[in-house]
């Protein structure tokens, strides 16, 4: 199986984002999430035919993250960065989508694909904000509104645009 992911990496199919390690808790997580250059591929594997398909479909919410954590990545790229973003997540089932590390605090950002806002969208970067006090979070989400709750900065994806 690994020699099969390995060729999908090399040939640019795939990525691996890694956990990030920082010595805040023994039981991180430590294995890699698969995501795909390009998530009409993805949509192809997965028997996607049309955006009616895809808003139905039970990976609906991986692939809109797996999207965004694309454009996140395009948006370090051409500001002339290295890829650096990871991902958290602990054994108790706490996940910080996306994690770009920081000398002034790593910003946090959780990638939601529902269209309304829910106060839940900002638990797990308010429970690594009591871990990292200096961490700053973004929700993006697949809604048109931004404002800020509990100290986190919430937009709507369309409007975000790649800057931090």
């Amino acid at each position: 199986m690994k020699q099969w992911l390995s060729i999908l990496e090399a040939n640019y199919v795939s990525y691996l984002i890694y956990p990030y390690s920082m010595n805040i808790n023994k039981q991180m997580i430590k294995m890699p999430k698969m995501y795909f250059y390009d998530t009409g591929v993805l949509c192809n594997l997965l028997g996607i035919r049309s955006t009616d398909d895809l808003k139905v479909h039970f990976a609906y919410g991986g692939i809109f993250e797996n999207f965004v954590l694309n454009e996140i990545l395009k948006s370090q790229y051409n500001h002339g960065e290295r890829r650096n973003i990871y991902f958290l997540r602990d054994a108790k089932g706490h996940e910080i989508d996306c994690l770009i590390p920081s000398k002034d605090g790593n910003f946090l950002c959780e990638i939601k694909s529902a269209a309304t806002f829910h106060k839940n969208f900002v638990k797990n970067i308010m429970y690594y904000r009591e871990i990292e006090p200096k961490a700053k979070g973004i929700v993006l989400y697949n809604g048109d509104q931004n404002f800020e709750f509990k100290g986190v900065r919430v937009m709507g994806f369309e409007s975000w645009s790649g800057s931090q």
